[in-house]
C-alpha cells in the first residue's frame, strides 16, 4: 500500500472524530486538505510538516477521550511510511492512545522495519490448537451439524479463526471461500522460504498428505533440511501431523497447487502415496526428523 493513500485513509478517519476540532487551526487545514484531495500536499513530502500535524491532530483528539488507532495488514504498507509512525509511537507514549498493529511475518527477520520491541509489546498470535479448533467449528455450526461438514471445515481451514469463521459463513450460503481469505493465503504461500514452499508443493500434489520418507524421495531434501521446511510449515499452522502423515489444509494446499504447471505438477505427483498404502508411522513432526526413535517404526513390504 503506497504512503501517501494510507495517511489520506488514516487521516480522514481521525479529523471526522470528536476532538478534531480542537486541533491548531494550520495542522487541522494541512490535514483536511490531505484528507479531502487526491493530490499530496507538501505535508506528504514533507515528513516532518506531516508529524507536527498529525502530533497536534493526536494531542486534540486524546484531550477529548482516549484514542485506540488500530492498523491492520501493516506488512504491506510501504517502508517510507515506518520511520513516521516510529516517531509518533514514541513521542505518544505517555499520551492517552493506543496502537494496534497487525504484521503478518513468519519470521522475526521481516519485523525489521518496526519500531523497537522495547517500545511495543509483541504478540505472537499463533492458530489454535486441534482440540480448541474443533470446539470452535462445532459453535460455529451448530451441535446438530454433521460431524462430516466439521471434519471438512477443520480440514480447510486448520485452526486459524478467522479462516474456520470465514469459510463457516461460506458453507452456510453454499457459496465458495471469498477472494480475500484467498487473497491472504497466497500471500502467506507467496513469502514462505524456497525450501518450505517446495515441500509444501510436494504435499499438495501428493493429494494434501504424505509420509515423511514419501517427502524425502519427492524433495530430495536431506532430513534435517526437511525438518526445517516441516517446522516452518507446522508453526505457521499450514499442516498438522496425524498418524504419521503430514496433512497440509486444503486453503495452502490448493493455492500451492496453483503455482505449479501441469507437468510439474504430475512430476511431483508420481511420488506420492497410494490412499491403500501402509504408512511408516514417525514421530511427531519436525521433531521425528530430527530425533528418530526407533520405537516408531513398522516394517513396509512393498511388491512390484
Amino acid at each position: 500500500m503506497g504512503a501517501q493513500s494510507f495517511m489520506r485513509d488514516l487521516v480522514a478517519f481521525l479529523v471526522s472524530e470528536p476532538g478534531a476540532i480542537g486541533c491548531e487551526p494550520r495542522a487541522y487545514a494541512t490535514l483536511r486538505q490531505l484528507a479531502n484531495s487526491e493530490a499530496a500536499p507538501d505535508a506528504v513530502h514533507h515528513p516532518a510538516m506531516l508529524f507536527d500535524a498529525l502530533v497536534e491532530l493526536i494531542a486534540a483528539l486524546t484531550d477529548e477521550s482516549p484514542l485506540v488507532i488500530m492498523i491492520d495488514d501493516a506488512q504491506w504498507l510501504h517502508e517510507s511510511i515506518w520511520p513516521l509512525w516510529r516517531a509518533l509511537f514514541r513521542w505518544s507514549a505517555d499520551r492517552r492512545v493506543l496502537w494496534l498493529v497487525g504484521f503478518r511475518a513468519f519470521r522475526e527477520e521481516e519485523l525489521y522495519c518496526l519500531p523497537d520491541p522495547v517500545g511495543l509489546q509483541r504478540i505472537a498470535v499463533r492458530s489454535l490448537d486441534w482440540e480448541s479448533a474443533t470446539a470452535l467449528v462445532q459453535a460455529l455450526l451448530g451441535e446438530r451439524s454433521h460431524e462430516r461438514e466439521r471434519e471438512h471445515l477443520l480440514n480447510t481451514a486448520g485452526g486459524h479463526p478467522m479462516f474456520l469463521v470465514e469459510c463457516a459463513r461460506a458453507a452456510r450460503r453454499s457459496a465458495n471461500t471469498g477472494a480475500a481469505i484467498e487473497a491472504i493465503v497466497d500471500d502467506w504461500v507467496s513469502r514462505l522460504p524456497d525450501g518450505t514452499a517446495r515441500t509444501l508443493q510436494a504435499l499438495a500434489a501428493s493429494g494434501g498428505c504424505a509420509a515423511i520418507e514419501t517427502l524425502i524421495a519427492t524433495t530430495l531434501f536431506t532430513r534435517s533440511e526437511l525438518a526445517t521446511a516441516v517446522g516452518e510449515l507446522e508453526r505457521a499452522g499450514i499442516v498438522r501431523e496425524e498418524n504419521g502423515v503430514l496433512r497440509a489444509f486444503s486453503l495452502w494446499a490448493d493455492a500451492a497447487l496453483a503455482r505449479l504447471g501441469a507437468t510439474e505438477r504430475r512430476m511431483l505427483a508420481e511420488h506420492g502415496m497410494p490412499r491403500n498404502e501402509n504408512v511408516i508411522p514417525l514421530a511427531t513432526g519436525a521433531r521425528a526428523l530430527v530425533r528418530e526413535r526407533r520405537s516408531h517404526y513398522a516394517t513396509v513390504t512393498r511388491t512390484a
